[in-house]
């Protein structure tokens, strides 16, 4: 696809309104997932147990069920108002939570006011699936017209109150601009009884899909016709199937009326609209096949035991398909296709004309199976499951493609935002933040604690090597990926430590250590250390230390074989039990490192009482020392220093063999940088520590 193309992808990607939309859908996933459950127990396909239901237990079952269901997808269009309004809100209005929940509320007034004065059984119709798209359009309107009048309104047309809760006061301020909002679209439904006949915009829709239809025939270009148009009105999130129920009813006959009729309503529902609007179980079969989002492979998984069974709402909503311009394509195409097989493979006689009705919840295979009482039915689906996956296919890996450009672009705007802050001598801080940054850093955050969880973290491993050029250690260093790009690792960390999971990570670096350590050992047969980072903070933490030591000994690990290298970043001075516990790890055999010095705020007295195996010399330092005296000088006074408290100097960042020589001149014997190898996967760190000597 061209630049141009994906340039215009992104903006769409990027647009307030559809991005508002699909995190008003993701917000409304879990209600999705209970009511799909409840629905697919419901209309489960098992004739026993549907005849069973209605008395089992009394009846409670069936009802509690019913409940449910009428609770989440009964009410659904309701809730896409008020969650699509709410973050629209947001959008238009960055921080401002007040607005954010009078825009959900108002929105759910505006969709309800243009119902008007519908009957009531249309009025509960239209608040579940069959309203979507009505309280999408008075989400989006209703929010933008509430914001422009709050802003715009003159003084004289907003209520005013001196008290002191500035709550109370906002309160009053939007009495004025939410009353003409539910009165536009209160007018509008007016309107559309005055001009239309209709009794809500619901109403209108269905009658217009219906006029579409005045010529259409029970044939292959009608099936055409409905299912094309199905797929159109579910994109723009009108319940293409309720829309147009009054047509298939009118239209198709049932499946045994008349037995020459190929297409009839079972054959659209089992062929050409298999597992759903939009034929979606081949959608869903595509995503798990094809795509590298890891979100939407799981929303996939998650979506196939109720997509096995027809029930595509999760999906659908969850995707979303809704608005998604990606998937507009194959969503109305694959049941074309869909159709046009089914036809042709009963024009030539190969698949019977379907002649029973199926239960809608009934599997893709069997429902072929009995639609047309033969094995022939099931073969046929099969082949259209097989040829729908494939259209989906090449649509799922642009959508990888739009998704991963829009995350590259998002982490590059982090990153320097972030690098910015550093080189201010500041570690910024964005999960608090609203904007783009504060959704990447919370999108980016959201990630890395899932990562987590599953144990998805990569650390590699960076050799540290003698003047001889043999391997003594190795830094255990934080590789994480986001949307197939490298996490600059202070960012990661930063971000860790905002969302409360530095604790996790550093748990996780130190598992991954202890089996490295036992690793290297066996493969080099001597002594080798791992280091792991820790901040003062967690140095300072008794329980984490005696953790630390439990593991290590759990792990086999022998003494030296795993270290710790303490961050310069904050302060060692006045923690209450530093030095306790720097003497509990070497007893257990864990020495411990300053990592960084030269940048921080680590006192030379602290390195007179402590005992410390490597001081670690910052790179700024290091790079320096060819070129600048005092570099030279400072790192010639630690060398020495270190030579009267039993401490090594290893040089960080040495990328040069000038660099290297330099120092060991200066008596710097122990390297660590780019000259030798940067961080690598384990195996790749063992085959480079088993080729030694380095030079």
């Amino acid at each position: 696809m061209g630049k141009r193309a994906m340039r215009a992808l992104y903006a769409l990607e990027q647009n307030r309104v559809l991005s508002s939309i699909k995190k008003g859908f993701i917000t409304l996933v879990p209600l999705l997932m209970v009511g799909a459950f409840a629905l697919l127990l419901r209309s489960f396909p098992l004739p026993a147990f549907q005849a069973a239901l209605p008395t089992l237990w009394g009846g409670a079952l069936d009802r509690f069920l019913a409940c449910v269901g009428e609770s989440t997808f009964g009410l659904l269009s309701i809730f896409v108002a008020g969650a699509v309004g709410f973050h629209y809100a947001g959008a238009c209005r960055e921080g401002d939570l007040f607005t954010q929940v009078t825009a959900m509320a108002l929105s759910v007034a505006c969709f309800v006011a243009t119902f008007g004065q519908s009957a009531p059984a249309e009025r509960l119709a239209g608040f579940g699936s069959t309203g979507v798209f009505t309280a999408l359009l008075c989400a989006v309107a209703g929010t933008k017209l509430f914001v422009f009048l709050g802003e715009h309104a003159p003084r004289r047309f907003r209520f005013s109150t001196a008290g002191a809760d500035e709550g109370f006061r906002a309160a009053m301020g939007g009495i004025a601009p939410a009353l003409l909002c539910v009165a536009v679209f209160a007018a509008g439904n007016l309107a559309l009884d005055w001009l239309a006949g209709v009794a809500s915009l619901n109403e209108l829709i269905t009658a217009g899909a219906s006029a579409l239809f005045s010529r259409a025939g029970n044939d292959l270009s009608g099936g055409i016709l409905f299912t094309a148009l199905q797929g159109t009105l579910w994109m723009f999130g009108i319940h293409g199937g309720n829309a147009l129920d009054q047509v298939a009813t009118r239209l198709f006959v049932p499946a045994n009326a008349d037995p020459t009729a190929v297409v009839c309503k079972s054959f659209l529902d089992n062929f050409a609209l298999i597992g759903g609007c939009g034929a979606t179980i081949c959608l869903l079969l595509a995503l798990l096949l094809f795509s590298r989002s890891k979100d939407d492979r799981r929303l996939a998984g998650a979506s196939l035991p109720f997509g096995l069974f027809g029930i595509n709402e999760i999906l659908v909503y969850g995707l979303p398909v809704i608005l998604n311009p990606i998937y507009l394509i194959p969503f109305i195409l694959v049941p074309i296709c869909s159709l046009c097989i089914a036809y042709f493979a009963t024009w030539v006689g190969f698949l019977p004309v379907v002649t029973k009705t199926v239960a809608w919840t009934t599997p893709v295979l069997f429902s072929g199976y009995i639609a047309v009482d033969s094995w022939r039915g099931a073969a046929v689906q099969l082949v259209i499951v097989a040829v729908g996956t494939a259209i989906y296919a090449p649509f799922v890996k642009l959508s990888d493609r739009v998704r991963s450009g829009r995350e590259q672009e998002m982490l590059r705007a982090l990153t320097d935002a972030f690098q910015a802050g550093e080189r201010a001598g500041e570690r910024p801080r964005f999960l608090d933040r609203g904007g783009q940054l504060g959704a990447a850093a919370k999108q980016l955050a959201s990630r890395l604690r899932a990562d987590l969880q599953s144990g998805a973290v990569p650390f590699w491993y960076q050799p540290q090597v003698d003047a001889d050029g043999h391997a003594f250690g190795a830094e255990s260093l934080l590789r994480w990926r986001f949307g197939g790009q490298l996490v600059y690792p202070p960012l990661a960390i930063s971000l860790a430590q905002e969302e409360g999971v530095y604790g996790q990570l550093t748990e996780l670096a130190l598992q991954r250590a202890c089996r490295a350590a036992g690793a290297f050992r066996a493969a080099l047969g001597r002594p080798f250390s791992v280091s792991v980072n820790l901040t003062a903070t967690q140095l300072d933490d008794p329980a984490l230390v005696e953790q630390i030591i439990a593991m290590a000994q759990g792990a086999g690990v022998r003494p030296g074989g795993l270290g710790l290298e303490v961050t310069e970043e904050t302060t060692l001075i006045d923690r209450e039990h530093v030095s306790e516990n720097i003497g509990r790890l070497w007893a257990a055999g864990i020495p411990v490192s300053v990592d960084d010095f030269s940048m921080g705020h680590t006192s030379l007295r602290y390195l007179q009482e402590n005992p410390f195996r490597y001081v670690k010399l910052d790179g700024s330092l290091v790079r320096q020392v060819t070129e600048n005296a005092r570099s030279r000088e400072i790192v010639s006074s630690l060398v020495s220093l270190g030579t009267g408290l039993s401490f090594d100097t290893v040089a960080e960042q040495v990328e040069t063999a000038q660099v290297r020589d330099a120092l060991i001149a200066l008596g710097c014997t122990r390297f660590q940088g780019y000259l030798y190898s940067p961080a690598v996967p384990l195996e790749e760190c063992l085959a480079f520590c088993r080729e030694e000597p380095w030079r």
